[in-house]
């Protein structure tokens, strides 16, 4: 990614929030030339941070110590909340922390969270990349103990995804950069956003940019990418874009059909209640489709049904006899297949046509027949 990065620890910064008893949030916030982090280490401790492209820097001819207070000081919130605060002033650099390990286990060895790859700081995903390996690495010593399986097989499956998840990372930090001009030289990157949706990056564009990563690559339990579910990759896209709401792309139609043309019949590893367990998939290239989890109880239901109504009472159906999934699940599956190819999707006017929406803050769903039910969506859309 080309990026420099700067910070030092200041005593007694303020908090922009605070949150129950003892808590508060990090902060990530933009500056013309690159992005501030301010991370509260405890009440009184703050790690104030400041990444910008290594080309600016060079360009600038100006110490880094230099750049990092003209970032605190033209960045408004962190200009505010170190009014009253003091530096340790020992300001501390790094470059070139974007890795990935050639491999990720060996004889008696794993590579767990950031000793295997590091993305980048933007997200601050570092612990959700060592929960989820540290998770896999458990299931894979369970096995070898067990020997019940192929053990070079689930060791290479857990290099393999625990790789991937870092990659799928590093694109997540690709597009923030892409999507707030910082496109440095991420020339092949960047051909292929404008490819696609121009520089001007609209959620929808981004959000299918982001799928090819891989939404269906994991474990095979739920849709995800890099770890994070569909609901988390949304409101990443969508705070990263802000230009619009992110619309689901199931609303559309009202007749979907399962789209296997070119797909080949495989098996696949799946973790699941401290087992791994061998099963079916298709695979088209380097996309996935799990025949298990929540992906398999869509998948048949789709066999069954085609109209959207339908398939929702078929998927609940499996949610009352199975009661592992929810509706949500479901959809947010539905909605992956859709993008990923595996679905297609038609609107026939002569058939109902529900809307699917989610509250982001309760985590509810609803299901509207009625599009005059649906805020900001004009009948006839």
């Amino acid at each position: 990614l080309m990026n420099v990065a700067v910070w030092d620890y200041w005593e007694n910064a303020e908090w922009a929030v605070k949150i129950g008893v003892g808590g508060t949030r990090v902060q990530v916030l933009s500056v013309p030339n690159g992005w501030v982090w301010f991370i509260p280490l405890g009440p009184t401790r703050t790690s104030i941070g400041f990444v910008c492209p290594a080309a600016y820097y060079k360009q600038s001819d100006r110490s880094l110590e230099e750049l990092y207070l003209e970032a605190i000081e033209r960045q408004p919130r962190a200009k505010t909340l170190t009014r009253n605060a003091t530096r340790e002033g020992e300001t501390r650099t790094t470059t070139d922390w974007s890795f990935l390990a050639d491999r990720l286990v060996g004889e008696n060895w794993f590579l767990i969270g950031e000793s295997g790859g590091f993305a980048d700081p933007i997200l601050a995903g570092g612990l959700t990349l060592t929960h989820e390996s540290a998770r896999h690495a458990a299931y894979v010593i369970l096995e070898l103990e067990r020997g019940e399986l192929d053990g070079e097989a689930i060791k290479e499956h857990y290099s393999e995804s625990n790789s991937k998840r870092v990659l799928q990372f590093m694109r997540f930090a690709e597009f923030w950069y892409a999507a707030n001009g910082q496109f440095g030289e991420l020339q092949e990157f960047s051909a292929q956003i404008a490819k696609e949706a121009g520089l001007n990056l609209s959620p929808k564009a981004a959000f299918r940019w982001l799928s090819l990563g891989g939404f269906n690559f994991g474990d095979g339990a739920r849709p995800g990418l890099g770890g994070l579910d569909l609901g988390a990759v949304r409101e990443v896209t969508s705070i990263f874009t802000t230009n619009s709401k992110l619309e689901w792309e199931i609303n559309k139609f009202n007749v979907f059909r399962l789209n296997l043309d070119g797909a080949e019949e495989d098996k696949m590893f799946v973790l699941d209640e401290g087992r791994i367990h061998v099963k079916d998939c298709y695979r088209r290239g380097d996309q996935v489709l799990p025949i298990s989890g929540v992906h398999g109880h869509v998948f048949y239901a789709l066999q069954q049904e085609n109209e959207i109504e339908r398939i929702v009472n078929r998927l609940r159906e499996r949610i009352a006899m199975y009661g592992s999934f929810r509706v949500d699940d479901a959809i947010a599956t539905m909605e992956i297949m859709l993008l990923d190819g595996w679905i297609s999707g038609k609107l026939n006017k002569k058939r109902k046509r529900i809307f699917y929406e989610l509250n982001e803050e309760t985590e509810e769903s609803n299901f509207h027949d009625n599009v005059d039910e649906i805020p900001g969506l004009e009948k006839g859309a």
